[in-house]
């Protein structure tokens, strides 16, 4: 099967979580799925390995899904460059990993799912799961940077639907979860970003698929985005933008 595409601008919004977010989303994976050190963990759609390398400072062996090259071959220069010895990865589907059955301890799909069929991931997880196993599963909930998509829509009518027809929310999938695990919650987390001035907010913005898919319809958009932001910058102190995770628990019981 061929490789999927993968956007570049989905890359360097990592880091603009870590210079402006208040928390940290692996510290807050790590407290739902409490790792331990004998245990496997696995990443479907683990795209560079940002919550496979947290892990691998825990776990015995991390493995990485994704069925894309470029954040694989990312991932591949950064446990080669920083020697790391239990991290490994397949450029697979998440519907069809080539694992032995009841191997995986720990499994997490963030902002994956969506993009995949739901019921077959879902029965993949189950089925790599140990006795006892869990796994987490994240997406955006619908209100999910509110204020962004405010700022933007002062300028600009068109949004990108996966903002806000819940495309992402993880809770969309908690009904097909149900049918095949016997523990399911549903858990939510709130992740404030704070950005001091109106280049490093349009710098974060700019690499958005919100800007992506309409940058084209407005004239001179991050122009008149920029004009919005200072306004909110100048009547706030800052441009306050809070990221809400939606997440499904589950457990193999």
């Amino acid at each position: 099967m061929k490789a999927a595409a993968y956007p570049e601008h989905w890359l360097e919004t990592v880091r603009f979580h870590r210079r402006f977010a208040e928390h940290d989303l692996n510290d807050w994976l790590c407290e739902q799925l409490a790792p331990q050190p004998h245990h496997t963990f696995l990443d479907i759609g683990c795209g560079t390995g940002e919550q496979l390398l947290h892990f691998a400072s825990v776990c015995r062996r991390c493995i990485g899904v994704d069925n894309a090259e470029l954040p694989l071959r990312r991932l591949a220069a950064i446990v080669q460059d920083q020697n790391i010895r239990n991290v490994e990865w397949l450029c697979c589907p998440g519907e069809c990993i080539s694992l032995d059955d009841s191997t995986v301890d720990l499994v997490a799909c963030n902002f994956a799912l969506p993009y995949m069929n739901a019921r077959q991931v879902l029965s993949e997880i189950r089925r790599l799961l140990t006795n006892g196993g869990r796994s987490i599963i994240t997406g955006y909930a619908i209100d999910n940077v509110a204020e962004m998509i405010a700022i933007h829509r002062d300028r600009c009518p068109y949004v990108v639907p996966g903002y806000i027809n819940g495309f992402c929310d993880a809770a969309r999938f908690a009904d097909v979860a149900e049918h095949i695990f016997s523990r399911v919650e549903q858990r939510t987390w709130t992740n404030p970003m704070r950005f001091p001035g109106v280049a490093d907010f349009m710098q974060y913005y700019t690499h958005t698929d919100l800007y992506m898919g309409a940058k084209d319809m407005v004239e001179d958009l991050e122009k008149s985005v920029a004009a919005t932001a200072q306004a909110v910058l100048s009547r706030d102190g800052e441009i306050r933008i809070t990221k809400v995770i939606s997440a499904l628990y589950l457990a193999k019981e």
